[in-house]
């Protein structure tokens, strides 16, 4: 169960590393499947880790399951390498009010939280089913008495995240609206065969500055942010430091000094920058 678990995770969350894999890379079907499941098994091993041993430990301990589950999976999510970093807590993604939980314990306090949920949810389920089968479970009971502080976290949290969002004072400017240009040019995958083809790169070039442009006139001058998104133009940066030989594209710098200039706005783009330490290699860095 637990690396069904762990699969089921990567195939459902990350299947888009096999097409980056089978596209970019350039590797058949079956290795990148194959490469797939590897990394699911290597770096959402948290998965196994917080069933296994949260099962062992119920079994020596006299704790809650739902507290020794909430712990390991915060802890799993504090300790463990991901190569793609996700926690249990991005889960709560569609809860606004109980996401603002993560403002008094960062992310892992909602890792925490959405393990109480659940354990809450089955202990819900659990009554109803008992409900309909005719038994009315006590108030009193063990069980239900135990639950009593994870649904006071639960309440906690809703009532923070309210206090948070709606009854708290808003966040003065110097300006009441933030106007912010977005484009996002179709410049098809960026094939590895593709990172020393000009004609990609010059239409890829174009595509942005056409769209960036057209995106400052329709903004009229009144842009506060123009955002050009991840990998618009591959395979480049803007950064003619030492390191950068084999990135630094001196036309993409030149458009995107246009655009900020043309538009006085700022601009916050994807690049490429050199590994400080491992030399050949590249990141990807969001830059303004």
């Amino acid at each position: 169960g637990a690396i069904a678990g762990t699969l089921s995770v990567t195939l459902l969350a990350f299947h888009w590393v096999y097409f980056g894999l089978v596209n970019i890379a350039g590797l058949s079907p079956p290795l990148a499947f194959a490469a797939l499941l590897v990394q699911g098994l290597l770096f959402q091993s948290k998965i196994a880790f917080a069933l296994l041993f949260g099962r062992w430990l119920v079994r020596k301990s006299r704790l809650q399951p739902l507290w020794i589950f909430a712990a390991l999976g915060a802890l799993a999510d504090l300790v463990m390498y991901q190569l793609f970093p996700w926690r249990f807590g991005d889960l709560t993604v569609g809860g606004e009010y109980v996401r603002q939980l993560a403002s008094l314990g960062g992310a892992n306090a909602l890792s925490f939280l959405i393990f109480v949920e659940a354990g809450v949810a089955l202990w819900l389920l659990r009554v109803f089913r008992q409900l309909w089968r005719g038994y009315r479970p006590s108030p009193r009971s063990l069980a239900t008495r135990r639950m009593g502080l994870p649904v006071a976290v639960l309440i906690f949290a809703y009532v923070w995240g309210v206090w948070r969002i709606d009854l708290s004072e808003p966040v003065s400017g110097e300006s009441e609206t933030v106007r912010v240009g977005m484009l996002q040019p179709n410049t098809g995958p960026g094939f590895e065969q593709y990172r020393d083809d000009s004609e990609f790169a010059g239409r890829a070039l174009n595509l942005v500055f056409n769209d960036g442009l057209q995106t400052v006139l329709a903004g009229k001058g009144r842009l506060d942010l123009l955002l050009i998104p991840e990998s618009a133009v591959p395979f480049f940066g803007t950064d003619d430091a030492a390191g950068n030989e084999q990135i630094y594209s001196p036309t993409y710098h030149a458009v995107i000094a246009f655009l900020a200039r043309y538009g006085d706005v700022d601009v916050a783009f994807n690049e490429l920058v050199a590994h400080p330490e491992r030399t050949g290699s590249y990141f990807n860095q969001a830059t303004v």
